[in-house]
C-alpha cells in the first residue's frame, strides 16, 4: 500500500493578510502539489486562474444553487426557413441582490441526448426540458 502526503505552503504577510485569504491560497498551492511529483508547493500567484471577484461570485453561485435561488426560463428557437419553431434554450437566470439580474445559457433541448443535458444546477428540471420534444 502506498502512501502519498501533499502540502501547500503559504506564508503571512507574504500570501494574505488574513486567515481567509492563507486558507484560499494554500488550497491553490495543495492543488498544485498533487498534479506535480514533488508533493509540495509554494503559493506563487501566477497559480491564481481567478480574480478575488470572480472566486467571490462562483461562491455565491453555489450558495445560490443549494438555496434554489436560480430562475430556469425557456427560449424558442426559430427555423426562420420553415417559418416553426426548431428547438428551445433553456436559460436559468438568477435575480442576485447586489448585482442584478445574472444570466447564463444552461443547455439546449434540440433533440441531443436527453441522457445528456449538459450543466445542470436545477436538477430534474432542465433533464426534462432536455430530453422534449419542441414544435
Amino acid at each position: 500500500m502506498a502512501c502519498q502526503a501533499n502540502i501547500g505552503i503559504v506564508y503571512f504577510p507574504d500570501h494574505g493578510g488574513d486567515v481567509d485569504t492563507l486558507v484560499q491560497r494554500a488550497g491553490i498551492a495543495l492543488y498544485v502539489a498533487q498534479n506535480s511529483n514533488k508533493g509540495y508547493a509554494l503559493y506563487d500567484p501566477s497559480y491564481d486562474e481567478h480574480t478575488p471577484r470572480q472566486l467571490t461570485l462562483m461562491s455565491e453561485l453555489n450558495q445560490a444553487v443549494e438555496r434554489g435561488e436560480l430562475e430556469l426560463y425557456y427560449q424558442p428557437k426559430l427555423d426562420l426557413r420553415n417559418d416553426c419553431v426548431s428547438s428551445a434554450e433553456a436559460l436559468v437566470r438568477w435575480n442576485h441582490k447586489a448585482r442584478l439580474i445574472v444570466a447564463g445559457s444552461l443547455c439546449t433541448a434540440d433533440g441531443t441526448d436527453p441522457n445528456d443535458p449538459g450543466p445542470d444546477p436545477l436538477g430534474h428540471r432542465s433533464q426534462h426540458a432536455a430530453g422534449c420534444e419542441v414544435g
